[in-house]
């Protein structure tokens, strides 16, 4: 029934996140400081918006900070001497290892949203397309991530997430919403289903 299916696909109680962000939820803390960025816009950035965001980006920092980017393409880019810019492409597995590094990403609107959130990183989103803004608008609604419409508003937005008690909040906010027990919870569905 289209009812019972839509618990499955759809809603934060049943998110479906490899383990490893559970576990790597229990090793993350909020940071007092910013020396840790997760940048992604999905894993091929289709719309190729990478570039410009990393080129707003790079001018607005003024201390010592390491951003690590997921993309399967690096770009070349110079950055000031105090930003080191590392370009990586991770599985789901060996980024779930790295996610308690980052004290705060840099992402689009998509499925990530749900791993940020699960281990509690604050999150920054810049929606890529009309699905992601819908989906972005949602988790601000929650006030688990800020969303910007455009790159004229990411200094605004990077300046606030500056107060660790907010990124504090957007951290418990997210955790909230996504525990990471999804995939228990669908197989526990569907073993009490089979039983009936």
């Amino acid at each position: 029934d289209a009812d019972l299916a839509s618990r499955f696909l759809l809603g934060p109680a049943y998110a479906s996140v490899s383990d490893g962000f559970a576990e790597a939820r229990s090793r993350y803390a909020v940071s007092t400081d910013i020396s840790s960025i997760l940048v992604a816009l999905g894993g091929t950035d289709a719309r190729g918006n990478l570039p410009a965001l990393l080129g707003s980006l790079l001018p607005l920092l003024q201390t010592p900070v390491e951003i690590c980017v997921l993309s399967v393409r690096p770009i070349s880019m110079d950055a000031p001497d105090h930003v080191k810019l590392t370009w990586v492409w991770l599985d789901q597995d060996s980024l779930a290892q790295r996610m308690p590094d980052f004290d705060l990403a840099i992402l689009g609107g998509g499925t990530m949203l749900l791993q940020t959130a699960c281990v509690g990183i604050p999150t920054l989103s810049w929606p890529q397309t009309t699905g992601q803004q819908r989906h972005a608008a949602a988790w601000e609604s929650k006030d688990a991530v800020i969303a910007i419409k455009g790159l004229d508003a990411l200094a605004a937005a990077l300046s606030r997430l500056q107060s660790p008690r907010l990124r504090l909040q957007l951290s418990r906010a997210g955790r909230s919403v996504v525990d990471g027990l999804g995939a228990s919870r669908i197989a526990a569905c569907l073993c009490s289903m089979l039983e009936e």
